[in-house]
């Protein structure tokens, strides 16, 4: 392989892995500030170096959080989620961080509840990282192979449309 196509390879993993930002942000459940905490843990990246490459880190069981029953009929207009969901380096999900964990919404700890209650049934393939070391003959050879905990932020819409509530859940960039 030319030294280019690496060079091109290691800016692409590096581009994709932009999304994925460590989980090895440990959080005390009783704290009152775990929205700091998960704003925190956003701005952190896995700092990959050119001869680090990674796959996995994908959803495979998504299990869809359930509209609150007693606030079904009440016709609150759309409720937005914002959630950081953990993963360990085994693909299971560990935490699930809400982004506005002081809303003023009344509302909102009964809509986070069911995100949670979803999203800790959720199961990803393990991020596997891949450590490269140049060979004399101009190649590379594979040196190590790690799993990684990562984690990714969701949002999550809670709707009535139709008198039929509607839940709908998109991946966002932090």
């Amino acid at each position: 392989m030319r030294q280019s196509t690496r060079v091109y390879i290691a800016a692409a993993v590096v581009a994709m892995l932009a999304a994925c930002q460590p989980a090895d942000v440990k959080q005390d459940k009783s704290s009152a500030d775990s929205g700091k905490q998960a704003k925190d843990a956003s701005t952190q990246r896995y700092k990959m170096t050119p001869h680090q490459s990674s796959f996995g880190a994908q959803l495979t069981t998504q299990v869809p959080p359930t509209y609150p029953a007693a606030l079904a009929s009440q016709n609150l207009g759309p409720q937005e989620v914002r959630a950081k969901v953990v993963v360990d380096g085994e693909g299971r999900v560990s935490d699930v961080l809400d982004f506005f964990p002081k809303s003023t919404d009344a509302n909102h700890a009964e809509f986070f509840a069911a995100v949670r209650e979803a999203a800790l049934k959720w199961q990803y393939t393990p991020m596997t990282v891949v450590e490269q070391q140049d060979t004399s003959g101009g190649g590379l050879r594979e040196v190590s192979r790690t799993n990684k905990p990562f984690s990714l932020d969701y949002l999550f819409r809670f709707d009535v449309k139709d008198s039929q509530p509607t839940v709908s859940t998109k991946a966002v960039t932090p």
